[in-house]
């Protein structure tokens, strides 16, 4: 048998992770799935007579990841949805949302601590 090395973009929790580890074990000619949700990778040993590479990525793609096959001498950080690209515009994400979250929060805290709040109603 063979055994290929897919780069997964997109999961964020265990539950994608199992999911597409899945998803892969149940394609024709998989023997054995093993997915990395920190790593960002699919390590799949398969009967290359009965499927592809391609097609195990297009089953990872077909659940709505980005997935691509990583030749053995390809750099960590240059295959497909690791690309610095892929996590640059990651990062950007979590930047914005970050931002979007902190221009409600600051408003509230700052309200929360000016305005005097008393919480037994007796005042005095």
């Amino acid at each position: 048998g063979g055994s290929v090395t897919l780069g997964v973009g997109g999961m964020t929790c265990d539950s994608c992770r199992t999911g597409v580890e899945r998803c892969l074990a149940a394609q024709p000619g998989v023997t054995s799935a093993a997915v990395s949700l920190m790593g960002r990778r699919a390590l799949v040993s398969f009967d290359p007579s009965l499927v592809s590479p391609a097609k195990l990525a297009e089953a990872v793609q077909s659940l709505g990841f980005d997935a691509t096959v990583i030749d053995d001498g390809e750099s960590p950080l240059s295959a497909g949805p690791l690309s610095s690209s892929a996590l640059s515009r990651e990062a950007l994400s979590w930047r914005r949302q970050f931002l979007g979250s902190l221009v409600f929060s600051v408003p509230v805290f700052v309200i929360a601590m000016a305005l005097p709040v008393d919480t037994f109603g007796g005042g005095e």
